[in-house]
C-alpha cells in the first residue's frame, strides 16, 4: 500500500491531477500537505498510463481496482473500474503508530451532485474504523500538552486546523463515536470538546455522546456559527477555535 500511495503523490504533479491539486492549494498549507502526503487516484481510463509503474494485479489484490466483465449480443470486453471513481482526492489514514491502514477518497463534486448520483463525500478501503481516529498519530503530544482535545467528523476538517496551528484535533469520520475510539482518547486526555457538523446528524451525535459516556470523560459541546456548515468553512474565514 506504501507504494500505491507514493506513486498517487507523485500524481499530482500531472495536469489530470489538476482540480485536486488546485483544491489542496486552496485549503491546505503546503506545509500540511507535506505532513500528510495526499494523492490523486486516476479514473478508471487513466490507469493504464498514470500507474504503469504499479502492477495491476497490485491494484487489484488491494481492491482499488475491479475488472468487470462486460457482454452484449455483438460483443465481450473486460473494463477497468476504479473503486475511488469520483473521490479522485486521496487521504492516508495512519493509525496511532503512523502506520498506514487504509485510503481514504474524497469527492471534489458539489452536495447537489453528491445527492444526484447517490455518493458519500469520503469513502475508504476496508479496515475498523470504530477503532482508530483520524489524526491522533500527529495530534497526540499536543493532546497531552494542552490536556484536551477537539474530536470533529471530517478528516478536512483536521487539516484546516492544523494550518492555524491548532494541533490537538482529531476526527472520528462520522457523528458516531465508538467505545474503543473513545477508550482511544481517554489514553492522552478526558477532556474532550466535540465540534461536529452543522447539521441534523451532527446534532444528534454530539447529543448522542455526550448521553451516553458523560460519565467516563468531560464533553463539552462546541458550536459552530450557524452559517458555517464545519469546522473547515469556519476557519477557512476565521482564526482560531481556541
Amino acid at each position: 500500500m506504501e507504494k500505491i500511495l507514493k506513486r498517487l503523490n507523485e500524481l499530482l504533479a500531472y495536469d489530470e491531477a489538476k482540480p485536486v491539486k488546485d483544491y489542496l492549494d486552496s485549503r491546505i498549507s503546503s506545509e500540511v500537505q507535506d505532513l500528510v502526503c495526499f494523492g490523486y487516484f486516476p479514473k478508471a481510463e487513466e490507469i493504464t498510463d498514470l500507474m504503469a509503474d504499479i502492477p495491476l494485479e497490485s491494484l487489484i489484490e488491494e481492491k482499488l481496482l475491479y475488472i468487470q466483465h462486460l457482454e452484449s449480443t455483438i460483443s465481450s470486453k473486460d473494463v477497468k473500474v476504479s473503486f475511488f471513481e469520483n473521490h479522485p482526492l486521496i487521504i492516508p489514514y495512519y493509525d496511532v503508530y503512523g502506520e498506514l491502514i487504509a485510503l481514504v477518497g474524497r469527492t471534489l463534486l458539489s452536495s447537489e451532485k453528491q445527492k444526484e448520483l447517490q455518493i458519500s463525500k469520503y469513502k475508504n478501503t476496508i479496515f475498523k474504523k470504530g477503532n482508530h481516529l483520524f489524526g491522533l498519530n500527529w495530534a497526540k503530544d499536543e493532546i497531552v500538552k494542552q490536556n484536551k482535545v477537539y474530536l470533529v467528523e471530517g478528516q478536512i476538517d483536521i487539516f484546516s486546523a492544523f494550518a492555524k496551528g491548532i494541533k490537538n484535533v482529531v476526527a472520528v469520520g462520522s457523528s458516531s463515536l465508538s467505545e474503543q475510539q473513545l477508550m482511544l482518547l481517554l489514553r492522552y486526555t478526558d477532556n474532550i470538546h466535540v465540534m461536529f457538523d452543522n447539521d441534523e446528524a451532527g446534532r444528534k451525535g454530539v447529543k448522542l455522546i455526550m448521553d451516553k459516556y458523560k460519565t467516563l470523560a468531560n464533553f463539552k459541546k462546541e458550536e459552530l456559527p450557524a452559517q458555517y456548515k464545519d469546522l473547515d468553512e469556519y476557519l477557512y474565514d476565521s482564526g482560531s477555535i481556541n
